[in-house]
């Protein structure tokens, strides 16, 4: 199932932005948590949340999956590595082998580079940025600061460390000894506002303004002069390559050049690169391709040869103390090119908790996580290994394992893969693609036969033709479905479908979300509404004997025993419950965004035996899904928690 900050189709966790109409779920939550912890467990009629302050010797921190988000890399001569993240500065002294948390673990530092002195000179924020430096190898930092401002909208850091700032009125600063003295840049009046600047290593610069004009500076940005040429497109980079021609990265990918300072250009349509550019002496460059990793050019860039690896978006590269390449990548950490096999190893692991959105279970014990791709574990958790590095899609939505042990995986672009092996090979079933446009897949389900059916963001569900190997529309319906689960007990599919309707004639007033259960019995052809007089519906389970379970926005749990002919609520009233999980016929997982509880009496009582609150109190987490292990144990994940396990099997924990 997808993670909670997609519901909406846009992020509105409340704990990280306010969006207007969206109220605030998770405060809601934590109120209700707040009253129900002063007492002991209590029958869920009387207060509908249950009472129990949950320890944290309850659950322990499994060793992974973790999704490394890196912005920027560093190598010193000494072997000492620094890789800039999105939360914060890690340093290695080992040269990859173990890392330490070194400077602001909330700031994301976007680029790191070492001046002329060997002072380390960053850029840190989002939005809004600061300049640090650090004088000893990356282990203190002070912050640098120009006419007495530390805040500016804009930092350019060039090769040599010289820094240009930027403030919300484009007045630009420049600075070659770290702000100890610092000149206002001299622009041509008329020329235009700069946003971006190729910096080379002989001082020389070169930008493109928003008039389109090519400015030149031969003092690493000090000063600028206009060459008397435009460039007539909107570009995502250009520099200066060491035999004097112009290249320049378009926003779609194609490269252009010019030999004559930018009077004639010459195209090249068959790249598609990003921002990533890197420069080097004698016609090497290196540039990010969009679909076949990073690319090097020997001859100024006429022409491309790949080095991988295709499955990571590349932020940064360096060049270790034995002319090692390293790379920095989103999601996937830090990077070593083996130049001897032209494999690329991973050098980084354990910093930060990957956003868990799916779990499934094996046979003999395996574990399999789903996040920035899929994880596996066969030792309960202690180590993982990342067994989709050759996908180049990252999201993953779903993973079902079934009674072969074959694992199924969905991707958000509607890709769906399978394994007969554990994740060591994988087929793709849909290789021609969705043939109906590019669909957003929330989740999977398999019947009876092995069909696999995909429910979508707006087109419904769809069915996967293997003799055309693609996904293809069942309907005409486009209804958002979020969940989408085979019942075998009555050979029939069931589904959470959503929409989301004006919550008031006003233009700010926002939207109410609506969630409605249904079932087919015909292959998800047509639907039948389950609960007509429940628009709140949030998740769906059924346990080992057909019961469905129904977790709900304000009428907490709800169960029928009669494959949805009745219903009755089993408590945890007024309390939003976004995911729900059954063991047995009487033990329950009910979960919010920040508390988990728990039942083994069928909804008699329950009791609390999660909460962020207490577990994670300094960090913007949220619970995903609650899950549970074939052998009763509780899993649950969620945005900065990562996986979590519990101690005790569920029955133990209860007592």
């Amino acid at each position: 199932m997808i993670s909670r900050l997609f519901r909406v189709g846009w992020i509105c966790a409340c704990c990280l932005i306010a969006v207007p109409g969206c109220q605030n779920k998770k405060q809601q939550s934590q109120e209700v948590d707040s009253l129900a912890v002063k007492g002991e467990v209590v029958p869920a009629s009387q207060s509908g949340a249950a009472a129990h302050d949950p320890q944290n010797t309850l659950w322990k921190a499994l060793n992974g999956p973790f999704a490394d988000d890196v912005l920027s890399v560093l190598t010193l001569s000494n072997g000492r590595i620094l890789a800039g993240t999105t939360r914060g500065l890690f340093v290695s002294t080992d040269r990859g082998t173990g890392w330490v948390e070194s400077y602001h673990p909330d700031l994301s530092v976007k680029s790191l580079r070492r001046d002329k002195a060997g002072t380390i000179v960053g850029v840190v924020g989002s939005g809004l940025y600061r300049a640090v430096a650090s004088s000893d190898e990356g282990t203190t930092w002070r912050t640098l600061q120009v006419r007495s401002d530390s805040v500016w909208s804009r930092i350019f850091v060039s090769e040599s460390g010289s820094l240009l700032f930027k403030d919300k009125s484009d007045s630009m600063y420049h600075t070659s000894d770290l702000g100890t003295t610092w000149s206002n840049v001299k622009v041509p009046g008329g020329a235009g506002k700069i946003y971006a600047i190729g910096f080379e290593r002989d001082g020389q610069a070169i930008t493109v303004t928003d008039k389109k004009k090519i400015l030149i500076s031969k003092d690493d940005g000090r000063s600028w002069t206009a060459i008397g040429t435009e460039y007539p497109y909107v570009i995502q980079t250009i520099h200066i390559l060491d035999n004097g021609e112009f290249f320049v990265i378009m926003g779609s990918g194609w490269t252009y050049k010019s030999a004559d300072r930018g009077k004639s250009w010459t195209e090249k349509r068959d790249t598609d690169f990003g921002e990533l550019f890197v420069n080097l002496s004698g016609g090497h460059l290196l540039a990010m391709s969009k679909s076949k990793g990073l690319m090097e050019s020997r001859d100024h860039g006429n022409s491309w040869s790949s080095l991988g690896p295709p499955f990571a978006t590349i932020t940064s590269v360096a060049f270790d103390m034995d002319s090692s390449l390293i790379a920095s990548t989103y999601s996937r950490g830090v990077f070593r090119l083996e130049r001897t096999d032209g494999q690329w190893v991973q050098m980084t692991s354990g910093w930060s908790p990957a956003n868990v959105e799916c779990v499934a279970f094996g046979s003999r014990g395996t574990l399999y996580a789903g996040a920035n791709g899929v994880y596996r574990s066969d030792d309960d958790g202690n180590s993982w290994k990342n067994i989709t590095l050759s996908f180049s899609d990252l999201h993953i939505t779903s993973i079902v394992v079934d009674t072969h042990d074959r694992m199924y995986t969905t991707s958000w672009t509607g890709f769906i893969m399978t394994s007969s092996n554990r994740g060591e090979t994988w087929d793709c079933l849909n290789p021609g693609g969705m043939g109906y446009g590019r669909i957003r897949a929330m989740c999977l389900a398999l019947d009876s036969s092995g069909s696999a059916y995909v429910g979508c963001m707006d087109e419904g569900v769809m069915r996967l033709s293997l003799a055309e190997k693609r996904l293809l529309p069942i309907s005409q319906s486009y209804e958002r479905v979020e969940q989408l689960y085979y019942d075998a007990h009555t050979n029939s599919f069931l589904c959470v479908m959503v929409d989301f309707v004006s919550a008031g004639e006003d233009l700010h007033s926002g939207h109410d979300r609506v969630g409605t259960l249904h079932r087919s019995v015909d292959s998800c052809r047509t639907w039948k509404p389950l609960l007509e007089d429940e628009n709140g519906v949030e998740c769906v389970a059924i346990d080992p004997l057909g019961s469905l379970i129904v977790g709900t926005d304000s009428s907490g749990v709800i169960r029928s025993t009669d494959h949805g002919e009745t219903w009755r609520s089993i408590g945890l009233n007024h309390v939003e419950i976004i995911s729900v999980a059954a063991y047995g016929t009487s033990s329950i997982l009910a979960a919010t965004y920040d508390t988990v509880y728990a039942t083994t009496d069928g909804g008699k009582s329950w009791k609390l035996v999660y909460s962020v609150a207490r577990s994670a109190p300094e960090r913007s987490a949220m619970v995903n899904f609650v899950s549970l292990s074939p052998q009763s144990y509780l899993y649950l994940g969620g945005w900065q928690i990562g996986l979590l396990k519990s101690v005790l099997a569920l029955p133990e924990l209860l007592r």
